[in-house]
């Protein structure tokens, strides 16, 4: 027989007070773990404030273009994303001391580091994005705290009037024919560290391209390839996600089948 235990006034108090205690200790560690996290929320600087809002968007249509017009627009060629404990530069001086000077203060990050040494082996340009593992000042003075993020930005960089001149949209190879007889002359291999080629000449880039358009081509001609959109709608218009990279929201939905003989040929 089972006899039901009332608990007393006491009792029925502590529980409570118990239970609300590990109720406010999880909210609290939620809330350190998002400060921690997020190291400035609170950042009114005109950086921190349109990227919170969004109001760059009215605009920019994408972080890369907007990243590349701070980026212009600094007398240092670096800005700090306080609300992210982001440092983005396009300085070059930034960038050699980064992968050159003081490249063990600037690692991959322990999360970062096995995967890329796997897939990528031991190169300094795998990736634009860094660590730094104790505080330190840039060549152009920027104060940058240990464990934050920092970036070097290669678009940008391509976009410069202060690395290029006023030109810096035009194509112009012969920037770096300025040897003896018009030969090639290298110059700072930090004002892009992309490849230094220019602006939109990269042997990489366009390997990279021959090869999409030559699946492209085999793709077309064996399938039909038809884009449908989100939940299937058509005359859907593909939508790029503001960031560093391009990339489309969503993906690409679309619907394959094998092409027929007579289409095919």
């Amino acid at each position: 027989m089972d006899d039901a235990v009332e608990l007393s006034w006491g009792a029925r108090c502590l529980g409570l007070a118990f239970f609300s205690l590990s109720i406010f200790s999880v909210a609290l560690g939620a809330v350190l773990l998002l400060v921690r996290r997020w190291p400035n929320p609170w950042c009114g600087c005109h950086v921190c404030r349109a990227y919170l809002t969004g109001s760059w968007a009215k605009e920019f249509t994408n972080l890369a273009d907007w990243y590349a017009h701070l980026l212009r627009e600094s007398p240092t060629g670096t800005v700090q994303v306080h609300v992210l404990g982001c440092t983005v530069t396009a300085n070059p001086a930034n960038v050699e001391y980064m992968l050159k000077t003081r490249f063990d203060n600037f690692p991959k990050g322990r999360r970062f580091a096995a995967l890329l040494g796997d897939l990528l082996g031991g190169g300094i340009f795998n990736f634009d994005s860094k660590f730094c593992a104790a505080a330190d000042v840039l060549p152009d003075g920027t104060y940058v705290d240990g464990e934050s993020r920092v970036m070097y930005h290669p678009y940008a960089m391509g976009r410069m009037p202060s690395i290029w001149g006023a030109d810096y949209e035009k194509f112009r190879p012969d920037r770096w024919l300025t040897g003896p007889g018009g030969s090639f002359a290298l110059v700072n291999l930090y004002k892009y560290p992309v490849f230094q080629a220019g602006l939109r000449v990269c042997l990489g880039k366009e390997l990279a391209i021959t090869e999409m358009k030559a699946v492209g081509v085999a793709v077309v001609k064996a399938f039909d390839v038809d884009v449908v959109g989100e939940n299937g709608r058509r005359g859907w218009a593909p939508t790029f996600v503001p960031g560093l990279t391009a990339s489309i929201s969503g993906g690409l939905p679309v619907r394959i089948k094998r092409a027929s003989m007579q289409t095919a040929e």
